[in-house]
């Protein structure tokens, strides 16, 4: 499995920020054509925060 990962921070503290598992796909490929649409669903649900990574990665992996 891969996992898309967010790093997501406060907008009302950019300095706090945290990774965020969105999503996942059974290929990167999967994962890399789900992320623009999943990252963009994400923002809209989390309006404190804003986006500063899309990362794709082996569940496990550091992102």
């Amino acid at each position: 499995m891969i996992d898309l990962i967010i790093l997501a921070c406060l907008i009302s503290a950019p300095d706090q920020c945290r990774h965020y598992t969105a999503g996942q796909g059974e290929t990167i490929h999967a994962c890399q054509a789900q992320a623009m649409v999943t990252a963009a669903l994400w923002s809209s649900q989390h309006p404190a925060y804003e986006i500063r990574r899309i990362v794709c990665a082996g569940h496990g992996e550091d992102a």
